[in-house]
């Protein structure tokens, strides 16, 4: 029995591990009655992954799918923040799944996503005590660019939140520049992984089959509970495409391209939605070939809730429909192929946004490499990404120069064509899975890449 007391004491902080020396062996025992042995055997999983798997499709959810499936299912737990549609049932939810891991599993590394809102926050402080107490190696994967403004606003949490990231080992950030963010945690390595676009922008599946993103399907995350079968979407298998609307792998751009502008993104106030659809105006009454597609689904904001941003949504949508009837059009939430189809037909991504955590968006990651030229907003990281070899940057909330970007890349077919093509190449050189996948892999399981030290 002495083994099994060993292996519970490992499991539990070492403040908590002393109440079992002073339990008896009879007790102790009773654990394995409780917990099922393969969560306590002497093999287990190494790995505790703590994030959002879609639904909801945003950018955080599409990049924590790839993590998961770096690794084979026997190697990992899974915490998925968002496994329930209310806040109220993720945030308890949450809680207790961190706490069940850390008190019944064995593991040594802890991947999260930092919450960047009191709210968040709330959820993720068992994570960041246990994995402190437990002594765990912590590491933090920041998605969005507002992480530095939310601790030093975050007033009487302040102290809670040093406390809790005082003790995360490594910090992987998308870009050279937002290595700031953490800049009031100096004892925090700093690793730069930028996102990804799915690989199957360079390789579509042909007929039934289907090769998932992600390899494995994650573990389930608690013993009993399958995930929802809605939980991984991108492994539905793709149709081909026409040969003239797809790009191929040398980074051609494709032979004919129609002068369709695309919105893809969530239909929110901050995202620039009502400024996209103000350029929207202005352009099709100047240029009578250009078309615009809106694809996404509405979303409320701090600055705005989610049934006044539909209201103004649809009404300027529908004026716009019946004055350029066939010339624009909503296509609400697309996913898999029919988003893959879209980027390719379309020639100019627009990303009108002003929210305050934007920060390396998969949408234009995606965007260029489907060949679409990208105007963007100057806001916060958005101008390290796009630079005027891949498009052209605009002021936040103007529909006016959103319109007058549009026109003026629309006026130039060569210079578009040459923003297109070196888009392509651009996104396959810089923006693939499996250089993601390789750098995630470096930080998470070092040991695979440790080289050996020559001998003297």
């Amino acid at each position: 029995m002495q083994s099994s007391k060993f292996k519970i004491r490992q499991v539990f902080p070492s403040c908590v591990s002393r109440f079992f020396r002073h339990v008896p062996s009879s007790r102790v025992s009773r654990f394995h009655h409780v917990f099922p042995s393969r969560l306590m055997n002497s093999h287990p999983p190494k790995l505790l992954l703590y994030g959002s798997l879609p639904p909801p499709f945003t950018g955080q959810s599409a990049m924590f799918v790839p993590v998961v499936g770096l690794f084979p299912k026997e190697e990992i737990y899974l915490v998925n923040i968002t496994r329930f549609d209310s806040t109220l049932g993720n945030t308890v939810y949450t809680m207790l799944a961190t706490c069940w891991f850390f008190l019944v599993c064995r593991f040594k590394t802890v991947y999260f996503t930092p919450s960047r809102s009191m709210t968040g926050f709330v959820k993720d402080i068992p994570l960041l005590m246990l994995g402190r107490w437990c002594n765990k190696r912590m590491i933090a994967h920041l998605h969005g660019a507002n992480f530095r403004s939310f601790y030093e606003n975050s007033g009487m949490l302040r102290p809670l939140i040093r406390y809790g990231y005082g003790r995360v080992d490594t910090a992987i950030v998308l870009l050279e520049e937002m290595k700031g963010e953490f800049r009031d945690f100096p004892q925090i390595k700093i690793r730069v992984v930028p996102n990804c676009y799915d690989s199957r922008f360079d390789q579509p599946v042909r007929g039934d089959s289907s090769q998932p993103m992600t390899g494995d399907q994650p573990n389930q995350p608690f013993p009993g509970e399958p995930l929802r079968e809605t939980s991984i979407q991108f492994n539905q298998p793709i149709a081909d495409f026409p040969a003239a609307e797809r790009t191929d792998a040398a980074g051609k751009s494709p032979l004919a391209k129609s002068e369709q502008v695309l919105y893809l993104s969530a239909l929110m106030h901050s995202k620039g939605i009502l400024e996209f659809l103000d350029a929207a105006a202005i352009v099709l009454a100047t240029h009578e070939t250009a078309s615009f597609v809106i694809a996404g689904v509405l979303w409320a904001d701090d600055s705005m809730g989610l049934k006044e941003i539909a209201n103004r949504f649809h009404t300027r949508l529908q004026a716009l429909q019946e004055r350029f009837a066939g010339r624009i059009g909503y296509r609400g939430l697309v996913k898999g192929a029919d988003k893959i189809t879209l980027l390719n037909g379309s020639s100019i991504f627009v990303f009108p946004s002003w929210h305050p955590s934007e920060a390396l968006p998969v949408s234009i990651l995606e965007a260029m490499r489907t060949g679409n030229a990208i105007i963007a907003t100057r806001h916060n990281f958005l101008p390290v990404l796009v630079r005027p070899e891949n498009g052209l940057l605009v002021e936040p909330r103007s529909g006016q120069a959103i319109a007058d970007a549009i026109l003026s890349l629309s006026g130039n077919r060569e210079k578009l064509c040459e923003i297109q093509e070196y888009n392509v190449r651009h996104a396959i050189e810089n923006y693939s899975l499996e250089k993601c996948r390789k750098n995630m892999l470096e930080i998470l399981k070092p040991e695979l890449y440790s080289k050996e030290v020559p001998k003297n």
